[in-house]
């Protein structure tokens, strides 16, 4: 299935809790928000790249650096980014995308080549819905634990009964992957299931 109209849907709250303004703190004399931005237009894979913020002032650094901002987020919103409400807005001004990526701007070394790529082998997959970005796990959950009162129990009961995982070489267990934050993409068809499945807010 070929695609030629793909959107790019940046997340960037202005309510951080944790890290307040995280989005837009500076980063090497720009806000965090710019990379993200500057990235996805030099991809060249995206129809158009547009900023879902409830800040006025996060709007306007996200004009300056290229991206569109198509309105600021209705409070009830201000705490995640549902795609369907940018895509509806598109939708009601005529324009309709294939797809979507979501790339949050908490990852600003993320490069131009990469979300090519990612591009490029989701176009080539038959058959699926979405693409997440994974990275292998530092620590291995094979060797983790559960605490419930004074007893613990591991947190992955499926290592054979033979060689346990949590007594075995890191080098002799499986590789597993968790979700990061860098990219994901799916068909605009195909976002009720993409929601249910993504857990992020940002």
């Amino acid at each position: 299935m070929s695609c030629t109209l793909y959107i790019a849907l940046i997340p960037a709250r202005s309510g951080s809790k944790r890290v307040p303004d995280k989005n837009i703190r500076p980063l090497a004399g720009h806000p965090l928000i710019a990379y993200t931005i500057a990235a996805a237009l030099q991809s060249d894979v995206f129809a158009t790249v547009i900023v879902s913020t409830d800040s006025e002032q996060y709007a306007d650094i996200a004009w300056y650096y290229g991206a569109e901002v198509l309105f600021l987020r209705p409070s009830e919103f201000a705490g995640d980014l549902p795609p369907d409400i940018a895509l509806k807005r598109l939708r009601d001004e005529g324009r309709v995308y294939d797809c979507f990526s979501i790339l949050r701007s908490t990852s600003p070394f993320r490069r131009a080549e990469t979300m090519q790529r990612a591009w490029h082998e989701f176009l080539a997959e038959e058959g699926v819905d979405s693409l997440q970005a994974v990275e292998k796990c530092r620590q291995h959950p094979g060797k983790m634990w559960v605490v419930r009162g004074h007893r613990m129990y591991l947190l992955l009961p499926l290592s054979p009964s033979e060689q346990p995982w949590h007594s075995s070489q890191y080098q002799s267990l499986p590789e597993v992957y968790s979700q990061n934050a860098r990219l994901e993409i799916a068909w605009t068809p195909g976002l009720s299931l993409w929601s249910a499945q993504s857990q992020e807010t940002c």
